[in-house]
């Protein structure tokens, strides 16, 4: 079964400024708290689900970065975390990209977080906890 959701994005006066049509196999309420705790503006950009794929609109609803990721993150120092499916391992990776789409960082981690001060927590297979920086460079290299 496919459910269908429909969500408000409220302008700063606190009305509706345009609406996203997402679907999902998954439990609706589920699907929920995960797009309400994912969908933040940030630098310009909304992460926003169309259909089961993710991608960024404006502040007028319209689509700046196509829907082509499994989830998105929020821009944090002009970069956002995205993740795919590796078609080589079926695994699904994190990676990042910039404010036009374009991978910065390729899709290499299995888990990422948000840019601060610089550098991004990340964490590749069954590795500890590591730290990258906007290039994508081991600052604190991952060990098991």
């Amino acid at each position: 079964m496919v459910a269908e959701h429909e969500l408000s994005v409220l302008g700063i006066d606190g009305r509706p400024a345009f609406h996203i049509w997402a679907f999902s196999r998954l439990n609706p309420l589920i699907m929920m708290g995960v797009f309400l705790g994912d969908m933040v503006f940030s630098e310009g950009l909304l992460p926003c689900p169309r259909g089961e794929r993710w991608g960024y609109v404006d502040s007028k609803g319209k689509e700046r970065i196509p829907s082509r990721y499994l989830s998105a993150r929020p821009f944090s120092g002009g970069l956002a975390a995205v993740a795919v499916l590796d078609a080589g391992s079926g695994k699904i990776r994190v990676g990042f990209i910039d404010r036009n789409g374009v991978w910065m960082i390729a899709p290499r981690f299995n888990m990422a977080e948000d840019f601060s001060g610089g550098l991004a927590r990340v964490k590749v297979d069954d590795e500890d906890y590591a730290y990258v920086d906007r290039r994508g460079d081991w600052v604190w290299k991952p060990s098991k």
